[in-house]
């Protein structure tokens, strides 16, 4: 529901802004160490500050969602509330302080206009032809507020306020087939020990690049850690196993030594240099079910 919705926002400002350096991602307890590791480039941090009942009277019953002939019965919250999406960036010293401020400032001017797209304020945007457990009527911008230059010492940061309405249900499976005798298990250990700092040029060989993972699994749940490239046209491509997997998607399986060894080949050419984000997650038969973290390789043309 609420965490569904959190989801596909984070993942559309980072497909929007893709060549831009940024990072997208939710509120954490080491924000301020992740700054630290990412100098020089704009945290963009995604979170639901409220959620209130939107009251319609004699909506009690469950809704009917689905194409007619196909309806399924769901209860349905109505809700509304606010998004905030937080710019930030890490504050050095007096001599990279502007040019910090002016790299916030023309993300800010990206997000701006990406958020700002009629399909995204009138919540369509957020459809992508799955049940995601809800169905926005409205995404609108509040207002924008910087932080007072007192305020942070770490960190300089500006804040997007949104209004948000619309209906939210539990993605449910319909109910049909065999009783389930076994449950295929999977536990991932987090967070993930992913290589950083990696570079390679375009036309170069493949990388090959160990991701250290606990995977343990019970009742013949797949061990096998899956990878896509992020972003709309990202260079270059994944090598890997494709089987039972959706498109864009790739397949690695635990070598001898226990790695998950992703491997990523760079473009032939390459116009300028770029960054690549490979996200990693868990797999289930039919889709990626759990992300587990990024991957970031720098690509130089030459």
């Amino acid at each position: 529901m609420l965490n569904s919705f959190e989801s596909r926002l984070i993942d559309r400002l980072a497909d929007g802004l893709v060549g831009v350096e940024v990072l997208v991602l939710r509120p954490q307890e080491d924000l301020s160490a992740r700054l630290t590791a990412e100098a020089g480039r704009v945290l963009i941090v995604v979170q639901i500050l409220a959620a209130e009942t939107d009251a319609r009277l004699g909506d009690d019953a469950q809704e009917r969602l689905g194409q007619p002939g196909d309806y399924q019965q769901r209860p349905v919250v109505y809700l509304r509330g606010q998004v905030a999406v937080d710019l930030l960036i890490a504050r050095n010293d007096e001599a990279t302080n502007d040019a910090s401020r002016t790299a916030l400032l023309q993300v800010l001017d990206r997000v701006l206009l990406l958020l700002h797209a009629s399909e995204l304020r009138q919540g369509q945007g957020f459809q992508t032809g799955e049940d995601l457990g809800f169905a926005l009527d409205g995404f609108r911008l509040e207002g924008v507020s910087l932080l007072p230059e007192t305020a942070a010492e770490v960190f300089q940061q500006i804040r997007l306020s949104y209004n948000y309405s619309g209906r939210f249900w539990p993605v449910e499976a319909p109910i049909a087939g065999d009783l389930i005798e076994q449950l295929p298990t999977r536990l991932a250990i987090v967070p993930v020990q992913i290589p950083t700092g990696l570079i390679t040029r375009a036309g170069d060989s493949d990388v090959e690049v160990p991701i250290l993972l606990d995977l343990r699994s019970w009742e013949a749940a797949p061990q096998q850690l899956v990878a896509r490239l992020r972003g709309a046209a990202p260079p270059g491509s994944l090598v890997g196993d494709t089987r039972d997997l959706p498109a864009g998607y790739f397949g690695y399986t635990a070598n001898l030594a226990g790695d998950f060894v992703v491997v990523y080949r760079p473009p032939a050419s390459l116009g300028s240099d770029t960054q690549v984000r490979i996200e990693l997650g868990l797999s289930q038969p039919e889709q990626p079910s759990l992300a587990l973290g990024e991957l970031i390789i720098g690509v130089k043309s030459s």
